[in-house]
Formats: C-alpha cells, sequence, structure tokens
C-alpha cells in the first residue's frame, strides 16, 4: 500500500513572537486609550456631516414623523415646570404617554435634551452609546481572558455593525441601545459568575434595566433570552467541573436578584406599561389583525438575504429591495473580517464557549427567518409573549453578537499564538492562516458565481420567494443585480487585504500593533460600504419650520382638532409633525393606541373616518390639513394624473371649505398644502339629555352612521349608568362650557346647564382618568365608543379631570426603591474595596 501523502500547509510561515504589543501600549490602559482614540476619529468621520452642521439633525424616518415631537412634549412640560407627563392630549384625541413608549425617557443620554436643542441631543445619544458599546464589547472579550488586539478589533467591528448603523435610517435609537448594552450586560454576567459577588449581579441587573428604559422591549426580550441561556450553559459546566451545589445555589439567587432589580429599577416605565398593554390595540382577541401566527411572523428575513452577510446590499436594501418583505431599512451586514475570524474559531478553537456561541449564533439566524421556516412555531407556541411580538428579524443581533465573539476567539488564535489550553500552539498561526485563505477562497468563488450567473440567477433567486413576489419583484433584481456583482467584487479585494495582512504579520513583516490597526482600518472601511447608506443629515428647519399654514392653525384660540393628511391614495396617516408645534391631531404616528380608539376608526387606515363624517364631527375636527403631491395616484382601479384628485377630493367632502392653500413652488416637485375646515364639527365639550347604551363595540359604527340614528342629540354609552335614567327628560339643553384650565394630565371647566345633563368630551376615554363634581367624585362613562361622558345635575358646577395613574404610583416607588437598593449596594462595595 503506497505511503499517505503527509499534508503541509499551504504556504511557509514564520511564527510570531508571543503576539507582544510594543512597549508602549502594554502599558496599563495606554491600549485601551489607543482603542477609544481610534473609535473616536471614526465616529467623528463618520458622523461629520452632523458634528460640523449645527443647524443639521439625524433624518431617521420615524424620527421625523414621530420620535422627536413626542419627546418634545416631556421636555416642555418638564422644563415649564409641571413634571413628566402622563398623558398626550395632542394625538388621537388622547393617549396614555408614559406607558404607551414614548422614546427613552429615563435613559442617561436624555439628559442632554434638557441641555440643548432636542435635534442635536439625539443625534448626540446616538454617536455616545456607538462609542460606549465598542468600549463594552471590548470589556466583554477581555473578560473571556482573549488579547487586547482581539478584543479591540471585535469592539469595533460590533459597534459599527450592520444592525446598530441601520438604526439610523428610521431614528430607532431604542434599538440602538439594546445591541449595543448586550455585550456589557454579557460582561456583568461573566465577571459575577468568576467574582461570585452579588454586586455584580446586581449591576448586571442594571444594564438589562437600561435596556427596558431603551425601551426597545422586544430586543430587550432577544437579549435576555440569550444572556439566560448563557447563564444555564455556564452553570452546566461548574457543575460539570465539580463546583460545589450551595455555590451554584448562590449564583442562582444571584442571577435572580439581578432581574429582580433589572425589572424594578425600570418600573417607573415598566409598569404603566404593562397596565396600558391591556388597552391597547394590539391586544389579543381584538380583531383588529394585531395577533396570529401571519401577525408574529411579520418582518421575517427570508434566508436567500443571507448572502448579504459576504456581498453587502445584496438584497438592494433600501431603495432596491427585491427581497419577500414588504420593505427592508436594516443591514445585517456586519463586515469579511469578523466572518472570517470567527471561521477560524470554529474551525481552529473548539471549546466549550466557542461551541456556546456557535449553537447561540445558529438558533438566533433560524428564529431571524421567521415564518420562512417551520422552526419559529417552537418558539411561537413554546416561549412566552412570543404571540405577542412581531419582527423575529430583530434577532438577528444575537447572531451577530455571537460571531463578533467567535471572532474575537479567532482573532486571539491567530495573534496571541495560543492553543485552547493556553499552550504554545505551534500549528496556530499555519492552521489560522489556512482558515483565511478557505474564507477569502470562498468570497471569490462566490464572485465568480454570481458573475457567471448572471442570466439565470435573477430568476432563480426570485423563484425562492413566495410566488406572488417573486413575480413582482423579479425586474427590480434584475435590474440591480450589476450592483450585486460589483459588491461582490469588492468582498474579493477586502478579502484578499485581509489575507495578504495576515500573511505579513505571520511572516514577521508587521508589527503586531501595526497589524491590528491595518485591520481595524479595513474593518472600518468595509463596514462603511453599507453604514454610509444609513445615515441622513438634513437641516432640521426643512421638517419643523412656522410655514404659514401652521400660522393659521395657531391662530384659532378655540379647542380644535386636526386630521393630517399627508398624501391621499398613499393610505399613510401616520404623520405627527404637526405635534412639533402642539397642534392636536386626531390622527398620529404612535406605537401603541387605545383599543377602542382603533376600533372607532377602522385600524390605522381610518377606513370608518372617510366613509363617515360624522366622525368628523363628533371628535371636533375642526380641520383637515392635506397634502397633495404633484404625481400621479394610483387609487385600486383608479389612475389618477398630477392634479386630477383634488376636485376629485372636494366633491366627496362638500362640507369641508378650503381656508389656506399653498401652491406648488415653481419648477418645484414639492407638495402643495391645502388647509380645509368643517364648519359642522362639534365643539370640545358638548350637552346631551338623550342616550342609549351599547355594549358591543363592533356594533357602534353601523349604529352612529344609521340614518335614523339623531347622533347630534343622543349619546352612545358603553356600560348601564348609574344615574336615574329617568331624570334626563330628553329635552334641548340650554347651557355654558367653559374651559378654565387645560393641560397634559388634567383639565377643569365650569359648566351651567338648565337641566340634568351628560357632559360629553371629546376626549379619549382611559380608566385612569377620574373626575370631581364640585369637590364630589363622579363617575366617567366611556361614550361614543371612545370618548367621555360625566353626568351633571341642574345648575353651575366646577368640574375637574385628572389623569390618575396607579400603576406609575406604584412602579416610581419601586424604582426609588430599588435605586436606593444598588446605591447602597455600590457605596458599601466601594467602602469594603470589594470589587
Amino acid at each position: 500500500m503506497a505511503e499517505k501523502k503527509k499534508k503541509t500547509p499551504p504556504t511557509e510561515v514564520k511564527e510570531p513572537r508571543a503576539g507582544k504589543l510594543s512597549v508602549w501600549l502594554d502599558k496599563p490602559y495606554r491600549f485601551e486609550l489607543a482603542f477609544a482614540a481610534f473609535l473616536a476619529l471614526g465616529l467623528a468621520y463618520y458622523f461629520r456631516a452632523f458634528l460640523f452642521q449645527p443647524g443639521s439633525m439625524l433624518g431617521g424616518t420615524d424620527m421625523i414623523t414621530q420620535g422627536l415631537q413626542t419627546r418634545k412634549i416631556a421636555v416642555d412640560a418638564v422644563r415649564s415646570g409641571q413634571g413628566l407627563p402622563l398623558w398626550n392630549p395632542l394625538s388621537y384625541c388622547g393617549i396614555p404617554y408614559l406607558g404607551f413608549l414614548p422614546g427613552p425617557l429615563f435613559f442617561p443620554t436624555t439628559l442632554l435634551y434638557y441641555l440643548m436643542p432636542i435635534h442635536r441631543a439625539i443625534g448626540y445619544s446616538f454617536i455616545i452609546m456607538i462609542f460606549v458599546g465598542g468600549m463594552f464589547t471590548y470589556l466583554w472579550i477581555r473578560e473571556l481572558g482573549l488579547s487586547k488586539p482581539a478584543a479591540g478589533l471585535s469592539g469595533l467591528a460590533y459597534c459599527f455593525t450592520g444592525w446598530v448603523a441601520s438604526t439610523l435610517q428610521g431614528g430607532h435609537d431604542g434599538r440602538m441601545f439594546v445591541i449595543l448594552l448586550t455585550p456589557l450586560v454579557f460582561f456583568l454576567l461573566e465577571r459575577a459568575l468568576k467574582k461570585r459577588k452579588m454586586i455584580y449581579f446586581l449591576l448586571m441587573g442594571a444594564a438589562v434595566a437600561l435596556q427596558i428604559l431603551s425601551p426597545q422591549v422586544l430586543m430587550m426580550y432577544f437579549s435576555s433570552l440569550a444572556l439566560t441561556a448563557y447563564f444555564i450553559f455556564r452553570l452546566f459546566y461548574l457543575y460539570r467541573d465539580k463546583t460545589p451545589l450551595s455555590a451554584i445555589f448562590r449564583l442562582g439567587i444571584g442571577y435572580t436578584l439581578g432581574f429582580v432589580l433589572a425589572i424594578s429599577l425600570p418600573a417607573i416605565q415598566f409598569v404603566p406599561l404593562l397596565a396600558d398593554q391591556k388597552l391597547s390595540h394590539r391586544q389579543s382577541g381584538l380583531g383588529l389583525g394585531h395577533e396570529g401566527y401571519e401577525y408574529a411572523t411579520q418582518f421575517s428575513m427570508h434566508p436567500v438575504e443571507t448572502l448579504g452577510l459576504v456581498v453587502p446590499g445584496f438584497s438592494g436594501e433600501p431603495e432596491a429591495y427585491w427581497s419577500a418583505a414588504d420593505f427592508k431599512s436594516h443591514s445585517e451586514y456586519m463586515g469579511l473580517l469578523p466572518l472570517f475570524f470567527a471561521a477560524i474559531a470554529l474551525a481552529c478553537r473548539r471549546n466549550r464557549h466557542t461551541w456556546f456561541f456557535a449553537a447561540l449564533g445558529f438558533v438566533a439566524l433560524i428564529y431571524n427567518f421567521g415564518g420562512f421556516t417551520p422552526f419559529f412555531k417552537l418558539p411561537y407556541y413554546l416561549l412566552p409573549r412570543v404571540k405577542d411580538f412581531r419582527g423575529p428579524n430583530m434577532m438577528f443581533f444575537v447572531a451577530a453578537f455571537s460571531i463578533i465573539t467567535l471572532a474575537g476567539y479567532g482573532l486571539d488564535y491567530l495573534i496571541a499564538g495560543k492553543g485552547d489550553k493556553g499552550d504554545d500552539d505551534k500549528n496556530s498561526p499555519a492552521r489560522g492562516f489556512k482558515v483565511l485563505a478557505w474564507c477569502a477562497g470562498f468570497v471569490l468563488v462566490l464572485f465568480f458565481i454570481l458573475g457567471a450567473g448572471k442570466s439565470a440567477l435573477p430568476s432563480f433567486f426570485s423563484s425562492l420567494l413566495p410566488e406572488r413576489i417573486g413575480q413582482v419583484r423579479q425586474p427590480i433584481l434584475v435590474q440591480y443585480y450589476p450592483s450585486i456583482i460589483r459588491s461582490a467584487l469588492v468582498s474579493v479585494l477586502v478579502a484578499a487585504i485581509i489575507l495578504g495582512l495576515a500573511w505579513a504579520w505571520l511572516k514577521g513583516k508587521l508589527p503586531l500593533a501595526l497589524f491590528t490597526a491595518f485591520l481595524a482600518v479595513i474593518a472600518f472601511t468595509d463596514l462603511m460600504r453599507m453604514d454610509r447608506i444609513w445615515l441622513n443629515v438634513v437641516d432640521f428647519s426643512q421638517y419643523y419650520s412656522r410655514d404659514q399654514m401652521v400660522e393659521q392653525l395657531q391662530k384659532d384660540t378655540q379647542p380644535y382638532r386636526v386630521f393630517f393628511w399627508p398624501w391621499p391614495g398613499s393610505s399613510d396617516y401616520w404623520d405627527n409633525s404637526l405635534l412639533y408645534f402642539d397642534i392636536p391631531t386626531i390622527n398620529a404616528s404612535m406605537p401603541l393606541r387605545l383599543k377602542w380608539y382603533e376600533e372607532l376608526m377602522g385600524t390605522h387606515l381610518f377606513n370608518n373616518l372617510v366613509r363617515s363624517p360624522r366622525l368628523w364631527d363628533m371628535l371636533n375636527t375642526r380641520y383637515v390639513y392635506i397634502i397633495y403631491r404633484n404625481s400621479a395616484i394610483n387609487l385600486g382601479s383608479v389612475q389618477l394624473k398630477p392634479g386630477e384628485f383634488q376636485p376629485l377630493y372636494e366633491r366627496s367632502f362638500p362640507f369641508f371649505k378650503k381656508v389656506m392653500e399653498l401652491k406648488y413652488s415653481a419648477g418645484s416637485d414639492l407638495p402643495k398644502k391645502v388647509l380645509y375646515e368643517n364648519a359642522n364639527a362639534w365643539p370640545r365639550f358638548r350637552l346631551f339629555t338623550k342616550f342609549e347604551i351599547n355594549t358591543d363595540d363592533k356594533k357602534f359604527v353601523e349604529r352612529f352612521n344609521d340614518p335614523s340614528f339623531d347622533y347630534l342629540s343622543t349619546m352612545i354609552l358603553s356600560e348601564d349608568p348609574e344615574f336615574d335614567k329617568s331624570r334626563l327628560d330628553g329635552a334641548q339643553p340650554q347651557g355654558i362650557v367653559n374651559i378654565d384650565r387645560y393641560s397634559n394630565d388634567a383639565l377643569e371647566l365650569s359648566v351651567e346647564c338648565d337641566r340634568p345633563v351628560l357632559l360629553y368630551a371629546a376626549e379619549s376615554y382611559h380608566p385612569s382618568w377620574k373626575a370631581d363634581v364640585d369637590g364630589a367624585p363622579a363617575r366617567i362613562y366611556r361614550a361614543n365608543l371612545a370618548m367621555r361622558a360625566v353626568f351633571l345635575d341642574q345648575g353651575k358646577h366646577k368640574v375637574t379631570m385628572k389623569y390618575v395613574s396607579r400603576p406609575f404610583i406604584w412602579g416610581r416607588r419601586l424604582s426609588i426603591l430599588a435605586l436606593v437598593v444598588l446605591a447602597v449596594s455600590v457605596g458599601l462595595t466601594l467602602y469594603r474595596k470589594g470589587w
């Protein structure tokens, strides 16, 4: 039998000199300072347009239409001495404020909102969190016992990874904050397990509390699932390593107490959310389209998009998106460097940690595919609260975190020249380099396949999508396909540079510091291929200028509401930019809405409102603000040319009187703004002496629109009244209602009526609103499905309504108690030097 040929390394390399840094960088904190400086320079370059233009803001879509002006409500209230508002009276005829997630109101960076213009503060919050996220990742990788260069490169790759940068597109700072706090949470847990001190479990809980306060609940949930899996994994191996059961039990107690603190610290915001969630439009069983498997699998990532990890922008996001979702405004691209070095970890440094993070990353990736694989049915039916969420693709950041952690092991393997047990591994440079060569070869082969298949592959990729979507999107893919090939070619170049740098380092031609610096520059440059797409710096005044339309609305001193129709024919009614000028609207852009208001309107598309002029009147909708775009409009089977929609709209709503029109600018495609007045709109408060009872919310709109129903004189209550029904005689009431005070959380009215009446308020009903009539408690009834009503006797009355949130009161107390416990624990640890 012929003797088996000996395998030889792919190329001759010299052993690196123990992977040591220069003497200057080896001194305490020198490398950390250098890494922080590099991060700061990278951020300054990336955000240069924002940093050096004082009037600019980061133009996230949801931040412009919702986030900034919603947070401004809190800033204005606090600055005026009213304190933090619990109710937002300006959107949807009023909705809960704190309990409906208005933003990171209690997050540390929110202090900037009170120190500088809010549009600048929000931008600086993004920058600060990217910086500290990189430092947190550095701490986490170092806590695993890996080298400083490995930790620095991992931190750089993670804080600029695609899911972090693409949160800028929508202005989703909550998502970014959770992603960037995840390494800190893992670091503190690992430190707690090693030191076995309660203070680290409590600090871990404080970090999870910050994730809750972000307040991106879904991604916090994903992060905590991953953290719990890691904790169980670590306990299992502690048990395998003969750790006493008493010590393991104490660790379990510490982890539990850490999460008790994690829930208690943000209770001031979390408890009101839990209470109000039961009243929101997303509550299961309402039949409003926010439940079920189809809802839970919305925004799943199609498996074909996984190629975007190697070829950035593969699926054409955001402008030429051709894959399976309705749209895509984020990126999974995390650079080739972490992928390559994660491969080294899996090939060359297999230990319990690398196996765990490989498994965690794989599970997160499969979860991220959502409804495109049958696997998602397992978490859907087995894990708590998954049925209430949507957006499985948000789980991808857990996969990214896992890959970054594996990359730390791979980088350390190549740089430090160490084996799994810490002993010198003479084969590690050659083995690591071989894996890098295989990775680079894969990218090269992928490029050739994509290039050679430019006539067939678009059809193939489209065939993988759901049939209806694939047919519609294939022309987009065909047109975009050359960009995919170009992106693949750049990936080949990046892979070649990484391979070349590794060869130079292993040959001894580059010192470790320079090798690390070059890899950092390549990693940053590679990530900028996609990151630059998501950064949009805009002129603040472009979106929040007080034009003639706003001035006209602000002249009206009587209570009124506006229906802001940003683009008829687009079904997008969520623009809430008028909120910035404190102009109340019956529509808005908010993450949660009250369930009976959603029922009244006919979901967020306002189907009932469009069909029923009576609802305009009932809601105190005195104005309709429309933006007519100078373009064609598709109304199903009807195609309208530019300029044809306005006459059609005015014929459909002849009771609207045109008040003002801002015409198209000459030679510009800017939209035309038109303000209409609804002369039939009810006043904000109205008196009734007749009512009927309808306990079935689904039947309200049908009854209210019934031609035989006298909606002008008869109110519909959703529950049996406590007052004597016979006292309301049905005669036309005579009376006066004056508004003495109207603030976020309270209103005071002076009412005079000639007979017993029901005082109707075009203000959204919520059980936390409490009423007093002449100092005595009075019941607030849910009237006309979603509004309020109070019974009054004949005569003069002082009516007060206040928003009294018991969940907020108890949540605030619990948060203060938890903060005291944390402060005392940290203080005692500092005093005793017990770190």
